[in-house]
């Protein structure tokens, strides 16, 4: 192969790839963005904040009180978003 073939092709795979891991990066992002502005992502926020466990969780358990249905959409939220971060996750495992 001729030298200014192979720095060509070098350079198209060296753009795909860094193109390939800009978009894994910008699905990363986008699921963790996600996570963190819903229900469980807000918990965990203010679990690491310090706050009372007890208190988000009585909170949590008034709202399902008020709400039955919303245990239904939390649950369906929190699996969304495990699939996402999962999925996004294993495509960083496959790459290495």
């Amino acid at each position: 192969m001729r030298r200014s073939t192979s720095l060509s092709l070098l350079s198209i795979l060296s753009f795909t790839l860094l193109a390939s891991g800009c978009e894994t990066t910008d699905r990363a992002l986008t699921a963790a963005g996600r996570v963190a502005r819903g229900q469980t992502g807000q918990a965990i926020i203010d679990l690491a904040a310090g706050k009372d466990p007890a208190q988000i969780a009585k909170r949590r358990l008034e709202q399902y009180a008020r709400d039955p249905e919303a245990v239904l959409r939390d649950l369906r939220e929190a699996k969304r978003d495990f699939d996402a971060i999962l999925a996004v996750l294993g495509v960083n495992v496959g790459k290495t």
